[in-house]
């Protein structure tokens, strides 16, 4: 029910977009389900028939041979897997040392807005973080002002506490949310759910970009900036 639900408010969704939400939701169903069916069709007490019995036992060592049988391939798959991905790191020495440079630019224990691609490379014992995610969609009363300005943005960021604004290069067609080409072109050819998140992406970038073509930009380094709102 929550999968159909899901699938009839999520309109402006393509069908790879509609799996990624329902999967999950049906997969718990099917499992539950079978567990139910499995329950209902095996017998409590095994059959008093000789014949009855002889066939129950016979079905059991098929399952059991099987579930043997495949066993062994399914392991040496998962264990080809672990051994293609052994040692493999999500982010290079030298992009984890750019975000250890960057947020050393940041005094310690101050709030830090991010608008980064791999946020876990952040340290989160030494500031609070405030990771904007997808713009638009939520944050903390009155809501982060859009198409207002840089300067209403400022003033909303520091209203929070939050001395320091921490962003990629919009520019670099890279990475996965935050890149202007991207959303450029939502903007003009996706569907209508993608045109109104493109609206929020651009403002929020074109207001960092002016905020930091300002005096308050104390760190550029590796496609990494932070500024300062003082």
């Amino acid at each position: 029910m929550t999968a159909v639900i899901t699938a009839l408010s999520f309109t402006s969704l393509d069908v790879g977009g509609l799996h990624r939400y329902a999967a999950p939701l049906l997969t718990a169903s099917f499992s539950v389900a079978l567990a139910g069916l499995i329950a209902e069709i095996l017998p409590t007490d095994p059959p008093t028939d000789p014949g009855l019995r002889w066939i129950v036992r016979v079905g059991d060592v098929a399952l059991w041979v099987l579930l043997l049988a495949l066993l062994p391939g399914t392991l040496w798959r998962d264990a080809d897997r672990l051994r293609d991905r052994w040692d493999h790191k999500i982010a290079s020495d030298m992009r984890t040392a750019a975000y250890g440079n960057m947020q050393a630019a940041v005094p310690a224990d101050r709030s830090i807005l991010v608008v980064l691609d791999h946020l876990f490379l952040l340290d989160y014992r030494r500031n609070r973080v405030f990771n904007v995610d997808v713009p638009g969609v939520a944050s903390p009363d009155p809501g982060m002002p859009f198409f207002q300005g840089p300067a209403a943005l400022a003033e909303y960021l520091k209203s929070l506490d939050i001395g320091f604004v921490a962003y990629r290069d919009f520019a670099v067609a890279s990475g996965c949310l935050y890149r202007r080409d991207m959303w450029q072109e939502q903007s003009q050819d996706g569907t209508a759910l993608w045109r109104e998140h493109a609206r929020y992406y651009l403002d929020l970038m074109n207001s960092l970009e002016s905020l930091a073509a300002e005096p308050s930009t104390i760190y550029s380094a590796n496609g990494l900036r932070v500024i300062a709102l003082l």
